[in-house]
């Protein structure tokens, strides 16, 4: 770690946010720790600035929804469910962007409407839905790169070239490399602790403000390992 690693990683619109989040919940966990109401309007207060910052840099990020959706539906070589959950996660996840986007000016406080905290609450319940498909995909992949690993050492001691072969055309059978498994494994990880925030939201989850802002910060740390390691 290096001071212009750091700088680099701040300075992303990414990591940017990321930093941001980390901010946020960090706050959150501080609020349910707080003993007296004075401090725990601030770190509320403190935390509604750092969760408003984050808004803007996720404003155009539906769009980027939207691309991920096509490439996982036309440019994808997995198996079918890899794809209906691909396509749910980032459909889910742009759903939740652009109800959030709708209020955004609520939050400033520059155009209040009533509509605003059903609009958010339902952007979580699709945010949760995302997570829930990324858990799911996440899942199918560890166990298809499973499956692929067996049935390559058992083709590769009877010498089944030609299957191999013809695996490969229609796309199924493909082996993820370490770097790309690992990377599966991280996002498995973060995703579960994720889905803590928006079940918190939505009253799906049964945890309290501590254990939320916890796994917030546990998912951040997580998620952000690819940046930071970008900037390295």
């Amino acid at each position: 770690m290096s001071f212009k690693q750091f700088l680099l990683f701040a300075t992303d619109a990414t990591g940017l946010e990321k930093l941001l989040r980390l901010l946020q919940c960090l706050s959150q966990i501080l609020s349910g720790l707080a003993s007296t109401s004075g401090d725990v309007l601030f770190w509320n207060h403190t935390r509604r600035q750092f969760a408003l910052g984050r808004r803007y840099l996720r404003f155009f990020r539906v769009f980027e929804c939207i691309s991920r959706m096509s490439d996982v539906y036309f440019q994808t070589a997995a198996g079918g469910w890899e794809i209906l959950f691909g396509v749910l996660k980032w459909g889910f996840l742009g759903g939740f962007l652009g109800l959030e986007s709708l209020t955004l000016l609520d939050a400033m406080g520059v155009y209040p409407v009533s509509w605003a905290a059903s609009a958010m609450l339902e952007a979580n319940k699709l945010w949760f839905y995302s997570l829930v498909c990324s858990i799911a995909l996440g899942i199918l992949q560890l166990s298809s790169s499973t499956e692929d690993s067996k049935s390559k050492k058992g083709e590769k001691s009877k010498g089944k070239a030609a299957a191999v072969g013809e695996r490969g055309k229609d796309g199924k059978g493909q082996r993820m490399g370490k770097e790309e498994l690992q990377r599966v494994k991280i996002r498995l990880v973060a995703d579960c602790f994720d889905l803590l925030v928006p079940g918190f939201v939505t009253g799906w989850i049964p945890v309290g403000t501590v254990v939320a802002g916890f796994a917030g910060v546990v998912s951040t740390t997580l998620s952000s390992k690819d940046i930071w390691d970008r900037f390295g």
